[in-house]
């Protein structure tokens, strides 16, 4: 295959890719896409120079690009279905984004959130997905993190009551955390979740050090 270079948008060179190595796959398909957290340098960034996409509804630009090219069976990401915590969302790329999960929706596409009201089912059914000897898990997301212990779960941040609009989580703060397993190797990946300092104290906690206490796979 040619060099990435400035002749195609990236969102085209990597569905180019994927649509290369899934030439020789029974499903012509991307099982899963897992938005970590709605920044434009993980879902594409929206200008006025994307191309609209075929039903006009939003522009082609990163994962929709992709999408283009290769279907997305599955769409996962921590907002679905309101895109409002911990405030409705107005950046341009991520309102894009999010009209591009509504046409995939129309197409058939299954889309699924990390809802905090949901999290008792949600952590049960998506903390893990066994494929022979493979695993994959969302650990963490919105602030609320799986404690390793069957379904249980606890959140992380103060309820946005207690809080001043300066004082809500980012939207770096409510990253998806993941993590993968194949036999004995596993990797766990936290987006850009960052060192958060507890509200009123001077000591800090980072998710990751609680990663270090979780059982399970």
């Amino acid at each position: 295959m040619p060099r990435p270079d400035a002749s195609r948008r990236p969102g085209e060179w990597i569905g180019r890719y994927a649509k290369w190595h899934l030439r020789t796959s029974p499903k012509q398909q991307i099982d899963t896409f897992v938005l970590t957290h709605l920044h434009d340098d993980h879902m594409g960034t929206c200008s006025a120079d994307s191309p609209l996409a075929a039903d006009g509804t939003y522009r082609l630009t990163g994962v929709s690009d992709v999408a283009e090219i290769v279907p997305i069976r599955r769409i996962i990401d921590r907002g679905f279905p309101d895109y409002n915590y911990p405030v409705a969302q107005t950046d341009k790329s991520a309102l894009n984004y999010i009209a591009f999960v509504r046409s995939s929706a129309r197409a058939e596409c299954e889309l699924s959130g990390l809802q905090l009201d949901h999290r008792a089912r949600l952590v049960c059914t998506m903390r893990l997905r066994s494929l022979g000897r493979s695993r994959c898990g969302i650990l963490l997301a919105n602030g609320e993190v799986w404690t390793g212990d069957g379904e249980g779960s606890r959140k992380l941040f103060p309820g946005l009551e207690t809080l001043t609009s300066r004082q809500y989580p980012t939207e770096n703060d409510c990253s998806v955390a993941l993590r993968f397993g194949m036999a004995a190797f596993v990797i766990t990946t936290g987006a850009i979740l960052r060192v958060i300092r507890r509200l009123g104290r001077n000591s800090g906690w980072m998710w990751r050090r609680r990663s270090q206490r979780w059982r399970g796979p």
